[in-house]
């Protein structure tokens, strides 16, 4: 509308020049009541913020908001409201407030998208308005002191079965059991004296006598992920491609271990940022090896060849993406993944989206 009006008194000054001054006279009274109840209008918001300590990269990561208007007389009013991280995407727009009046708080929970894997100090949170006649933009930004961390993506195993050393394969795609638990063996009659725990009474119902469990202490051989850490050769973005894909892989395959409950070591290959790890089964033994791995970084030094130690595991899987040499004989215990042939997309789909239920951003609290 104002776009019209000033088409029509351009038109009109140059139909009718007495009436120039007038209108020159109007617009700056205009513009100067922009500027001034537009900076009145949003210079008395602020926001605060509450968010999980992590979530995985380009996944929503809700984050609680809460606006607050200090002012005791100004209702702040035409609120669009964005918000990002430091060196991230761009801005992005979550909710417009037509008016928030004076000593009112808003609650709001947008989603915001983790453009990488990685830390940040800081979060920003940006008030954009036009109020009161569409003639300016004001634009206040707001950066919060936070801790957020951007987890590596889980993505999805195929063919899990066949990606250990042929004489140690086991059946991965079915739960294993507890690390050091015993498994159900077989039936026997109940004696006096035997624990009444043990009973099998849907058995011995259908047999009219006292079964009880005979169970059967579990060895499994433990797996060693190691995780190379040099970083791929060709342009840098290809390079930050394949690193990255390199580190999804590393904690898919950590994942399906540790859900099923199998023996394992994590190891970084590295001479800057050397990491090993012995995760505990489940879900806080995965969201230890998934916070080390949302903050590692390519290291240009790292070795060139497998330390011939590493092979004394009882099953060893290399991901690397870049050259690595390995040690004689190493096709009995190890099996090596490069995330640059095109054959790791038959073991291994990168984007896979995990529903809430299963997200570990409450696991470190």
């Amino acid at each position: 509308m104002l776009r019209t009006f000033l088409m029509i008194s351009f038109a009109h000054s140059a139909v009718q020049p007495s009436f120039f001054y007038a209108y020159l006279a109007l617009w700056l009274t205009l513009i100067s009541i922009s500027l001034l109840l537009g900076w009145y209008n949003i210079r008395s918001i602020y926001a605060a913020i509450e968010t999980p300590p992590a979530a995985f990269a380009w996944e929503p990561l809700p984050v609680a908001v809460t606006l607050h208007n200090r002012s005791t007389t100004w209702a702040a009013r035409d609120l669009l409201l964005a918000h990002s991280v430091p060196d991230g995407l761009r801005m992005r727009s979550f909710s417009y407030q037509a008016k928030l009046d004076p000593e009112q708080s808003l609650d709001l929970m947008p989603y915001l998208k983790l453009p990488r894997r990685g830390k940040w100090k800081s979060y920003i949170f940006r008030f954009e308005s036009t109020f009161p006649f569409n003639l300016l933009r004001w634009r206040l930004t707001q950066q919060i002191d936070a801790e957020l961390l951007g987890l590596p993506r889980i993505g999805e195993l195929r063919r899990a079965e066949d990606m250990l050393p042929q004489h140690l394969r086991m059946q991965l795609d079915k739960p294993a059991g507890r690390q050091g638990g015993e498994e159900f063996y077989a039936l026997r009659a109940w004696r006096p004296g035997m624990s009444q725990r043990q009973v099998h009474w849907k058995a011995s119902a259908k047999r009219r006598r006292l079964l009880v469990r005979e169970n059967q202490a579990i060895s499994r051989p433990r797996v060693h992920v190691v995780l190379h850490a040099a970083p791929a050769d060709g342009r840098e973005g290809h390079q930050r491609a394949d690193f990255e894909r390199a580190v999804n892989f590393a904690a898919t395959l950590t994942e399906h271990l540790l859900r099923r409950h199998q023996p394992m070591h994590f190891t970084y290959l590295s001479r800057n940022q050397p990491l090993h790890l012995k995760p505990r089964a489940g879900r806080q033994g995965l969201n230890h090896v998934l916070t080390e791995l949302a903050q590692i970084r390519p290291d240009q030094g790292a070795p060139k060849a497998l330390p011939a130690n590493m092979l004394k595991r009882d099953a060893v899987m290399v991901i690397t993406a870049a050259d690595l040499a390995l040690p004689a004989g190493w096709q009995k215990s190890a099996k090596l993944f490069d995330v640059r042939k095109r054959d790791i997309h038959d073991v291994f789909r990168e984007a896979r989206a995990l529903p809430s239920r299963t997200r570990l951003a409450q696991a470190s609290r």
